[in-house]
Formats: structure tokens, sequence, C-alpha cells
């Protein structure tokens, strides 16, 4: 939802600004899912084995491919260790019980940091984390991670180069994986094409 006085979130704009690189590629020639955002239908996971009431949302900006799991992680008050806790566990306990869905997980997380902030150890805390995870030898192909701190200064061009910075890097990543799947001829996958995990 847009602020008061009309302006976007962080969150919302980010929306935005990745459905428009998304946008771009398409028109030079990608077939990309639509994104999952937040908890809409196809986006939720059930977190407690025992309740199947109980779930999460797979993400802020998720996009399902052939191959792995993109999620976006949007958070506008500093990063959020909660989503990669969420993640680890849900490769956990459902993907580890799930051999229809093992497909690797890559998660962005952007976050803004002001001036000021006493934040830093949440990031020291993240990178801790993120660390352990990846010293399980189940996890090391099939979960990454990286975050994207976004200064909120004085000038608006600080926020700019961040948020800048993140998008080519998920740009980068989108058509890594594009050239990956189709380098992969046991997969069938055409040039230039991706599969949504619902179509396969």
């Amino acid at each position: 939802m847009p602020k008061r006085d009309g302006t976007l979130t962080f969150t919302e704009e980010m929306f935005e600004r990745l459905e428009k690189r998304i946008a771009e590629l398409r028109n030079v020639g990608f077939t990309i899912p639509e994104p999952l955002k937040r908890q809409v239908p196809g986006n939720t996971i059930c977190i407690d084995p025992n309740n199947s009431k109980i779930t999460t949302e797979f993400g802020d900006f998720h996009i399902p491919l052939a191959g792995c799991h993109i999620i976006v992680e949007i958070d506008g008050s500093g990063i959020d260790l909660t989503n990669l806790i969420k993640h680890w566990y849900t490769l956990h306990t459902h993907f580890n019980n799930n051999p229809v869905d093992r497909k690797p997980i890559t998660l962005l997380c952007v976050y803004t940091q002001k001036d000021g902030d006493d934040l830093h150890s949440r990031e020291i805390y993240w990178d801790f984390l993120y660390y352990q995870i990846r010293q399980d030898p189940q996890y090391v192909n099939r979960f990454d991670a990286k975050r994207y701190p976004v200064h909120i200064k004085s000038s608006d061009q600080d926020k700019e180069t961040d948020i800048q910075i993140f998008l080519e890097e998920f740009v980068t990543l989108l058509r890594k994986h594009i050239d990956d799947n189709y380098k992969d001829k046991s997969h069938g996958y055409g040039p230039l094409q991706l599969l949504s995990a619902e179509a396969e």
C-alpha cells in the first residue's frame, strides 16, 4: 500500500522496479514466469507438518524457474534475520521430505539502512548464520543467499546507486539461469526459455 502522502513504500517501489526489469528482458525475447508476490495462491508453504493451516509466504517476490527458486525478500527497516531462518527451515523440513520439488533456493535480501541506525549487528548475525548454513554439505548446492543494503542518506544518489547494484545483479542472475538451463540438454529447454515450476 502507498503511504498516506501517496508515495510508494520501499517494498512497493522495489516491486515496480523488479517488474520493470523483467519486462525489459521479456521485450528482448526472454520467457520468464510471472512473479509470485506475498501471500498469493501458489506462494505459500506449510511450515507445520501437523497443521496445514499454519503457512508462510514463500518470499516477497518469488520467481519459480525450471532449475531453481529465485526469491527476493524486501525490508524497509533493516535486514530481517527471520527471512534467512525461514528459507533454511523450509529447505530442512519441506524440500527434504518432498522429492517432487528439490530445486535450489537463491535468496536475495534487499533492505534499507538509514543514517544513524544501529543495525550493523543484524548484518553480523545474518552473515554468521548464512556461513553456518553453508557449512552443512546438504545445503552447499541447494541454497545461496546475498544481502543488499540500500543506504538512505542525505543524497538520493546514494540510495539509487545501491538499488542499481541490486537490480543489475538480479538481472544477471536471471540471465545466468536461462543460459544454464539452455546448456543442460537433458532438460530439453529451448534458447531463452524458462519453465515455471507449475509447468514441469
